[in-house]
Parts: C-alpha cells; sequence; structure tokens
C-alpha cells in the first residue's frame, strides 16, 4: 500500500513537473539543455584556434568572411567558388542584425549572433509545442514531438551551429510565420517570410508549405474548392516572392552581387550523384523517427483517395529533396522541409482524432535518441550526436 503511494506521489511528481502550469516554459528549458548537453557545441573555439571537427577547421576564415559582409552588407567580397562564404551574398538578415550589435570587435559581433540564435532555439521549442497543442489539445503528444526536435538538425542547429550558418534564424522564422497563419496574422507572415528569404534561400523552396497550411488549416483544403480563392494569404504570398525577386535583381545589377552556381561550385544536378553514395543515411538523419508521421500521412492520403493533397504534398517535398540534394550540405537543406512535419502532424490528428498519436510520438523520440545524429557535408557525415559533454561532465563530478 505504502509503495503504491509513493508511486502515485512520483507519478503526480512528474506530471506536475512536465504538464502543470508553464509546461511549455519547463519543456523549452529541457529541450536546450539537451541539445547542449548531446551535441557538443564547439565553444572552445571562441578561446582558441582549433576545432572540435576537422571539417570545419575553416570557422575563423568564415567568422572574418561574416565581419567583412557586416561591414560593407553590398560589397563583392571574393571567395573560393567552392566555399560556403561565397553562397552568402544574399543572406543578409543576420548580417543586419550584426550590423547593429553593440560591440565593435569581430568576435564580439559574431558571438552575439550566436547568442541570438540560442535565444532563437528557446523561443522556437517554446513555440513548437504551443503550435503542436493548439492543433491537438493533446500535451503529451506536443511534449514528445517538442522534445524529438532536439535530437536532430531542427533543434540542434540553434545551438551547435558555431560555425555560422545561421539556419536557426530561418527555422525559427518559418514557425513563427506558420503560428501567424494560424493565428491569422497574415501580414506578420509575410514579414517573417520576408526575412527568411534573406536568411537562406532555401526558405523560398519549401515556402510554398506555409501557403498549403493556411488553406488546409483555415479553408478545409482541398475539400473545399474555392479556398485559393478567399484566402487573404493567396495574395500576400506571390507578393512576397516578388519583392524579394525584384530586390535580389536590383542588388545584382547595382552592387554586382552574385552567388555562384554549378558543379564547380558544388552546386547542381551532379552533386545528386555525390550525394546519393549517403542514401538512405543522410536521408533518414534529417527527421529520423520522426518520419513516421511524414509515412502515416501518405498512407492515410491515399488509404482515403485524397490524391489532390497527396500530388500537391508529393510535388513540394520531391522538389525539395531534389534542391537539397543538389548542393553538398544535404542535412540543412534537407531539414528546411519541417513544415511538411507539421503539416503531417495536423492531418494524422485532424483525421484520426489522438488514435495512437501518443504511441507514435514515443515511438519516434526513442528512435531518434537511438540513431546517432549525423550531419551530412557531401557524402561524409560528421557526428553531432555524442557524450563528450556529458563525460566531461562526469569526470569533473567524480575525478
Amino acid at each position: 500500500m505504502e509503495n503504491q503511494i509513493a508511486n502515485n506521489r512520483l507519478i503526480s511528481s512528474i506530471y506536475d513537473l512536465f504538464f502543470g502550469r508553464r509546461w511549455k516554459v519547463k519543456t523549452s528549458f529541457l529541450c536546450c539543455f539537451l541539445c547542449l548537453l548531446l551535441n557538443n557545441p564547439d565553444y572552445y573555439s571562441f578561446c582558441s584556434h582549433t576545432s572540435f571537427h576537422p571539417e570545419f577547421k575553416d570557422f575563423e576564415y568564415n567568422w572574418t568572411a561574416l565581419y567583412q559582409q557586416i561591414q560593407d552588407p553590398f560589397s563583392v567580397h571574393l571567395h573560393k567558388i567552392t566555399s560556403h562564404q561565397s553562397k552568402r551574398t544574399f543572406r543578409l538578415t543576420p548580417i543586419f542584425l550584426g550590423k547593429i550589435s553593440p560591440f565593435k570587435t569581430a568576435l564580439g559581433k559574431i558571438i552575439t549572433l550566436f547568442a541570438i540564435q540560442h535565444l532563437l532555439g528557446l523561443l522556437f521549442f517554446y513555440l513548437f509545442a504551443h503550435l503542436i497543442y493548439s492543433i491537438t489539445k493533446d500535451a503529451l503528444f506536443s511534449f514528445l514531438c517538442t522534445l524529438g526536435t532536439s535530437l536532430f538538425y531542427l533543434g540542434n542547429a540553434f545551438f551547435w551551429d558555431t560555425y555560422g550558418w545561421f539556419d536557426g534564424f530561418a527555422y525559427f522564422l518559418l514557425l513563427a510565420g506558420m503560428i501567424g497563419i494560424v493565428n491569422k496574422k497574415y501580414f506578420l507572415t509575410f514579414i517573417l517570410l520576408s526575412f527568411a528569404y534573406w536568411t537562406d534561400e532555401r526558405a523560398i523552396i519549401i515556402s510554398p508549405c506555409l501557403l498549403l497550411w493556411d488553406l488546409m488549416y483555415h479553408y478545409n483544403f482541398p475539400q473545399n474548392k474555392d479556398s485559393i480563392k478567399i484566402s487573404p494569404f493567396a495574395i500576400l504570398y506571390p507578393f512576397s516572392l516578388m519583392i524579394y525577386i525584384s530586390a535580389r535583381q536590383f542588388l545584382s545589377f547595382t552592387y554586382d552581387m552574385h552567388t555562384p552556381m554549378g558543379f564547380n561550385a558544388l552546386v547542381g544536378p551532379k552533386m545528386i550523384l555525390i550525394n546519393m553514395q549517403a542514401m538512405p543515411f543522410s536521408l533518414i538523419g534529417v527527421f529520423e523517427g520522426y518520419w513516421i508521421f511524414i509515412i502515416r500521412l501518405g498512407f492515410l492520403l491515399f488509404k482515403d483517395r485524397n490524391l489532390k493533397l497527396l500530388l500537391t504534398l508529393g510535388i513540394i517535398f520531391s522538389a525539395s529533396t531534389i534542391i537539397s540534394y543538389c548542393v553538398i550540405d544535404v542535412t540543412r537543406s534537407m531539414t528546411y522541409t519541417f513544415p511538411l512535419l507539421i503539416i503531417a502532424m495536423f492531418w494524422c490528428y485532424k483525421s484520426r482524432g489522438s488514435e495512437n498519436l501518443n504511441k507514435l510520438s514515443f515511438l519516434a523520440t526513442c528512435v531518434s535518441f537511438i540513431v546517432p545524429d549525423l550531419f551530412f557535408l557531401g557524402k561524409s557525415p560528421v557526428v553531432m550526436f555524442n557524450y563528450f559533454q556529458l563525460k566531461t561532465l562526469l569526470g569533473g563530478l567524480f575525478s
């Protein structure tokens, strides 16, 4: 009897900890803790000239290139055509944030950008939990799904990246845009999406998902054939693309700003042949166990003969995958498809209710914890998920 009471108290305490007051805030901090503990952010590089990862040994050169771009965003900065730095020409959102940083030194401005990205990571987890809960009203499912994002690159990008890709900025802006759509704050979503375009061009490739999200969430697409005619975002979305393309063309003609293309720049269809050597691991590693929701989405749409939506999502996913495999950093590129993952969770709940959702999310989280967290550059993986920090911590405690 006493053991049963003790067990009940333990369960009650655990429930209050994670699903009591401010459970989303607690979940956010837990996810941040897991990212920092298990994925080894290279903070030593801030005070040394070496990196844990030999693949990123040019991190100081990248920081210098970022600082030069912050100092003069519209000048042509010459870099090797194959380098990441040569592709940063139009990725100006982090650059202008660095420009308004109060610090004057290069290191001060770079650390400011990483600090902002860390903060955005905390907010990302909170907003992710908030969005999934607003869809399902299931705290356990929302908790597990949010926890799962901390176990692959989607959540880790905010903390593991001390090189300077700043994917976390774009991921946050895309997620915030989806929440803006839920609340029918379309102009806010228009602004967020525009900033995402200027963070990384990959955001443009997946941006149709936000229009589809609006049509599905508010206007019952594809059952409602007039949904695209009555959605305000159906007007704002193409307008955001037109503004970005026009502004980019203006900068190209006025300041001679360009992004290198072609196989010599490690961009183009020939890269698919190189990247395919890492299949299927480079694809599985993007969402790890959470692919189960996208697979279930396809199964449900086919079973319900919802072929129009299946075809629409299939085209978006296929286009995103092909383009992702046309560049060397596959993991970064494919992770931009995470709005499809949220759409999959939404549709699984909408079409089947909460049936088996908690079991699926628990399974997906467990698989994601077990599967090594790999970051693919071409056919070569970089191990993100390791216990270096944990071993260091335990070594200090027991030494």
